[in-house]
């Protein structure tokens, strides 16, 4: 008999649905033994070994699968999926459209191939790839849940919402349609809302490190947050990652270092924020000191990922490792110092942090808050930002750099600042181009009363989530119940970077909200010749628009409170002779400053990295070992 009795296959079922997955894999891993040519003993040794995180050796017995049923289209789904978790992408892509070839209604192979063409920004062809398997199977779960998550990146928040609460009202104890919902909520700028169906997520499934860093990166944009609860977060997130690790504690890094090793994790490599400040410091950093060695937790690659990669020595994907497998392979580069660019922001990979691949670990530039995790030795920040009484709500000890925690890279299309609109049009224009999930009815309000401080003045914003017509529309109904006249607000939806650069020749100020201070959107406007008038905070996160114009000699942009703020836009808007004169010369000014020269930077960078290396207690252990 080549194939299970159906009572071992009834207890191998029964396994599974107890949710016994050790028991279940060992059982199915003699089914296997015992019978050699079964596709359905194999089939389920191998789905299980890759549940439990073995995708190499899942592979291995899907590929042995495929060879005894080659035209089988479950059996090349689940190997395409093995391909795609040990990230053979193109090889994955090419045994779906296999499947779907055998199989066209088989709605597995489309959702998987919609999954792994989202993976890499192929978006509309993940769209059509779900949408298909809606339509064959409407009640298909997971593929109206990516569904709404590829219609959020692209976009269309409303037909997202509208995918996903068809997931919820088949499902609605879903957790992964909750969160989905949740992410469309705080792309919206509904925080509260979002908030709240974290919390319930978090209830059901308190070990899910991803429902713990979403519910992390919202809490920065409450205008009411707590320290103490974004703290006790942290910790938990912190608690759930070490829980599952297993540190090392030998390193093969050279001691003492002629050179320093570093490693970067960030998932962000490319057109992007962090690419952005990155591509600066990098290219002005000393390779006498430092030696860069990017691991990469994304599939997309683009431009500024081809820029980067001149600057390190090595650029390893880890996208498709787990955890454990992941921390092993940058343990493996013997480096001394490990920098997570991400924080909780999207494709973090902090869990792996807890293994300690490095013996000193730095959080930097991507996240404005703590990480949760003991294991990460430091967060670099500066005096401005990060002021000592804010220092108990982090548990990494804090590294200032002298003046600044990030320096911007110019772009590369040099736009030319253009002259002040203002003077020809004979009233200022406003503008915030920050995310729209930044603007709450605070912010809305007090720029309220610089509109009606500034007779005649305008106001621009541009955000992506205002591509979508629904949201545009929901966003002028908002603003109209706050007291705004529409024929002085004007929106608009996303453009290419060199359009939205070029988007600031129509304005004269930035306008900064609160407490989601702008990061790169300051940098940008500075660059462009736009002053931005900032209000001054306590948390880091209020005072990135601080610590940036602090850095660039523009302290006077800087607002105390509310009422200061209103002022600071009445008097600019009063002396435009002035405001002219200031944009004129603004980039040269900024250039010259600490936040936009990365040759400064990168010295200062360099110094940190390598005092925080020294005075390090497990390098200086390492250091005695040694002698």
């Amino acid at each position: 008999m080549n194939e299970p009795k159906p009572s071992e296959v009834a207890r191998l079922k029964d396994l599974i649905s107890r949710g016994d997955d050790a028991s279940a894999l060992a059982f199915a891993s003699r089914l296997a033994q015992r019978y050699l040519g079964s596709t359905l003993a194999l089939n389920a040794w191998g789905a299980l070994l890759g549940k439990s995180g073995n995708h190499g050796e899942s592979l291995k017995v899907m590929e042995r699968v495929a060879r005894l049923a080659p035209g089988d289209p479950m059996v090349l789904t689940n190997l395409a999926n093995n391909l795609a978790f040990v990230g053979r992408m193109s090889d994955a892509e090419a045994v779906f459209r296999k499947a779907i070839s055998l199989r066209p209604n088989h709605a597995e192979a489309r959702f998987g191939l919609g999954t792994i063409l989202s993976a890499q920004d192929r978006l509309e062809e993940a769209e059509t790839c779900f949408r298909s398997a809606i339509a064959i199977d409407p009640g298909h779960i997971r593929s109206l849940t990516a569904l709404g998550g590829v219609l959020t990146v692209m976009g269309k928040l409303a037909a997202a919402q509208d995918a996903v609460n068809a997931a919820l009202r088949l499902a609605p104890d879903n957790a992964d349609a909750i969160q989905q919902l949740a992410l469309i909520r705080f792309t919206i700028g509904e925080i509260d809302a979002a908030m709240e169906l974290f919390r319930v997520n978090l209830a059901k499934r308190p070990q899910d490190l991803s429902f713990h860093s979403n519910a992390l990166l919202a809490m920065q944009y409450l205008p009411s947050a707590d320290p103490r609860n974004e703290l006790e977060r942290a910790v938990d997130f912190g608690r759930v990652s070490d829980s599952v690790a297993r540190p090392f504690s030998r390193w093969g890094c050279a001691v003492p270092p002629e050179v320093l090793r570093v490693g970067v994790v960030s998932g962000d490599l490319r057109s992007h924020p962090v690419g952005y400040f990155l591509e600066g410091v990098c290219a002005n950093l000393d390779r006498r000191r430092i030696v860069l060695t990017a691991f990469s937790s994304s599939h997309i690659e683009d431009d500024t990922s081809a820029r980067l990669r001149r600057y390190f020595a090595d650029w390893i994907s880890i996208a498709s490792l787990a955890d454990e497998e992941a921390a092993r392979r940058i343990h493996g580069k013997s480096l001394h110092v490990l920098v997570d660019l991400a924080g909780h922001t999207a494709l973090n990979r902090l869990a792996l942090f807890a293994w300690r691949p490095a013996p000193v670990q730095v959080s930097w530039l991507g996240y404005v808050g703590t990480t949760g995790l003991g294991a990460i030795d430091y967060l670099l920040a500066d005096p401005v930002t990060l002021p000592v009484s804010q220092e108990p709500w982090y548990v990494e000890k804090i590294r200032r750099l002298p003046d600044t925690r990030f320096c911007f890279t110019a772009p590369a299309d040099a736009l030319p600042v253009a002259p002040l609109p203002a003077l020809a049009r004979g009233h200022v224009t406003f503008a915030c181009f920050n995310n729209l999930s930044k603007l709450n009815d605070r912010v809305l309000a007090l720029w309220h009363r610089v509109l009606a401080a500034c007779p005649g003045s305008e106001l621009k914003l541009m955000a992506r989530q205002l591509s979508d017509p629904t949201v545009q529309h929901q966003m002028m109904d908002r603003l109209a119940r706050l007291g705004f006249d529409p024929s002085r607000v004007g929106l608009s939806g996303s453009v290419p970077r060199t359009e939205y650069l070029r988007a600031y020749h129509g304005v004269d100020i930035a306008l900064d909200p609160f407490p989601f201070t702008g990061g790169t959107t300051t940098a940008e406007a500075l660059w462009m010749g736009v002053p931005v008038i900032t209000l001054e905070g306590t948390r880091l996160v209020e005072r990135q628009g601080v610590g940036l114009l602090s850095a660039a000699g523009l302290q006077e942009w800087i607002a105390k409170d509310e009422d200061a703020y209103v002022e600071l836009a009445f008097r600019a808007a009063s002396d435009l002779n002035r405001l002219a004169m200031l944009r004129e010369g603004l980039r040269q000014k900024v250039e010259a400053s600490p936040a936009f020269d990365g040759r400064i930077f990168a010295e200062h960078l360099t110094d940190a990295l390598w005092a925080m290396w020294n005075e390090s207690d497990i390098a200086n252990g390492l250091q005695r070992l040694a002698d």
